[in-house]
């Protein structure tokens, strides 16, 4: 604009100097000049030539203007192209034009840098080699395809602090100088990196603990051990009890014990070589290099004491281990797998009762732990008890009696997984908080099913059914009631109506059993009820 309004300006000056040409000719002492005429045809010719002159000096900054233009809207599309574009010459100094995203990359102005020095510092194991592959590949004597070939052996990929860029060379000639230029294409290429780490990252590890997962151990498991890991052992274990955390106390806490299982697992297998991996849904595996058998009993040994000295939150730890070892190359690790696989499963059979005992004393501890009953209650509750199934005729150590012992621990257990807000309430409950409380026979009955204890879950679903069938969770009736829920219903319930409670005063002795009396072949089994009275009458201990 400014160069167009100079030329308007010349333009004018000329302009006026022709005009005052032509005022000078017509005057009347010029007449009988006898230049005149040349002058005038002269002054002609110089009008015609500022004519044309306009217009091309008109033409011109059109054409310079649409250059601008055209120059800018380039600009404006490699700033906002994200990525850098420089150019630089044969003495390798970058050229003062460059897109914006270099700045952003490189953090300040890279006019007049070295680009070697720009690119690789003194990171690259020869930066000789790459001024003179870039000289060469700019040198006039190699032509454009033998330049490209020379360029294919420079780095591809450069890290400038903490961003990772990949460079693109283009040789290109300058059209005003037909000097050759290198044209560098560099793209950040950071997080896209991130990206593929963490989604290879994710294709071979499990997201909840953090170990290898199947996918990664399979491969490795085909094929025979390389010889400098002989000998070599495999590790099969299962987790005991993740069924019962889930079942009893929700999903979270299953996730919580897979994670303190990793962990254990991990503080016993922590050299370098180990590799850990989680199986399947309970199970994991552990490959140990250089480690024989001997080695690898002591390792196993070591998880166990582990597990035996893990927190009761909300369940111990417990896990059955298996194990093999491989001392030459000519079978596929899986044969060790599947020997190991093999010897855990023995071991899980083997050690089921204990583990159930264990599982079961665990659920027990969180009873009293999070106060959902008193121990001072569960004590009392359960001399009563013995002694009433003695009265009723049920046989001390026969299957009943264990069932029995066991519904007296176990049968609160539901209200583990109910929220604490409702079982510490002090008011009365709403309906939909009541439904949610009436869903803890359930629960109890999952938990006692997942570790295989049948009768038992059977027994403690059957706690709140009553006898005239107006109970829950199914409205059984009369003998479609476990025998042992109706006997432990009305032992509890006579306990609960002579103790002190939150909602209320405890009854006297002969209060609770006139309740009893009233209740009988309505809540309670008549007959147990009548035995119940008459058990406490005979002049049994309360």
């Amino acid at each position: 604009m400014r160069n167009l309004e100079k030329h308007y300006d010349i333009y004018r000056h000329e302009h006026n100097v022709l005009l005052r040409s032509k005022q000078e000719l017509n005057r009347s002492d010029l007449s009988a000049d006898s230049l005149k005429e040349e002058y005038g045809l002269l002054l002609l010719e110089y009008e015609k030539l500022m004519k044309i002159s306009k217009k091309i000096a008109s033409i011109s900054d059109a054409q310079s203007g649409m250059l601008r233009r055209r120059e800018n809207d380039l600009k404006c599309l490699l700033d906002h192209a994200n990525q850098g574009f420089l150019t630089f010459g044969s003495n390798l100094r970058v050229n003062p034009q460059f897109s914006k995203e270099c700045k952003r990359i490189f953090g300040r102005s890279v006019f007049g840098e070295d680009i070697v020095d720009l690119l690789f510092g003194a990171t690259h194991e020869d930066v000789s080699t790459l001024r003179r592959l870039l000289s060469m590949a700019l040198s006039a004597g190699v032509s454009m395809n033998e330049g490209r070939l020379l360029l294919a052996s420079l780095p591809e990929r450069a890290v400038i602090g903490e961003t990772v860029v990949t460079l693109e060379y283009r040789p290109i000639v300058d059209e005003m100088t037909d000097d050759r230029l290198m044209l560098l294409i560099i793209t950040d290429v950071t997080e896209r990196i991130a990206s593929e780490e963490r989604i290879q990252y994710l294709s071979y590890r499990d997201v909840l603990t953090s170990l290898y997962n199947r996918s990664y151990l399979e491969p490795v498991l085909s094929l025979p051990p390389a010889q400098d890991w002989l000998p070599v052992s495999v590790l099969v274990i299962d987790l005991n009890g993740l069924k019962l955390a889930n079942d009893v106390f929700g999903h979270r806490e299953g996730d919580r014990l897979l994670v303190r299982s990793a962990e254990l697992i991990k503080s016993v297998f922590d050299d370098e070589s180990a590799t850990l991996a989680r199986w399947g849904g309970d199970e994991f595996v552990v490959l140990l290099p250089n480690t024989d058998k001997d080695d690898c009993a002591a390792a196993a040994a070591r998880l166990k004491a582990a597990c035996e000295r893990s927190a009761v939150d909300p369940v111990q730890v417990s896990m059955a281990i298996g194990y093999a070892t491989l001392i030459d190359t000519d079978a596929q690790l899986m044969t060790a797998f599947a020997a190991a696989e093999k010897q855990m499963y023995k071991n899980k059979l083997r050690e089921n009762r204990m583990v159930r005992a264990e599982m079961m004393k665990s659920v027990t501890s969180a009873l009293y732990a999070k106060r959902v009953v008193e121990i001072d209650y569960q004590e009392r509750l359960a001399g009563q008890v013995a002694r009433f199934a003695l009265w009723v005729g049920i046989q001390p150590g026969s299957h009943d009696m264990k069932v029995l012992e066991a519904l007296v621990s176990m049968h609160n257990v539901g209200y583990l997984a109910l929220p604490e807000d409702i079982l510490l309430k002090h008011g009365s409950l709403n309906d939909e908080e009541w439904e949610i409380v009436k869903s803890h026979s359930e629960i109890g009955y999952r938990m006692a099913a997942s570790i295989g204890e049948w009768a038992l879950a059977e027994a403690i679903r059957g706690m709140h059914e009553h006898w005239d069938g107006s109970g829950y969770p199914y409205g059984l009736s009369q003998e479609q009631i476990p025998y042992l829920s109706r006997l432990l219903a009305i032992a509890d319930a006579y306990d609960v109506m002579t103790h002190d409670q939150v909602y209320k005063q405890a009854l006297s002795p002969s209060e609770a059993q006139r309740e009893i009396e009233a209740q009988a072949g309505r809540q309670f089994d008549p007959r147990l009820a009548a035995a119940w009275l008459a058990f406490l009458r005979g002049g049994c201990r309360e």
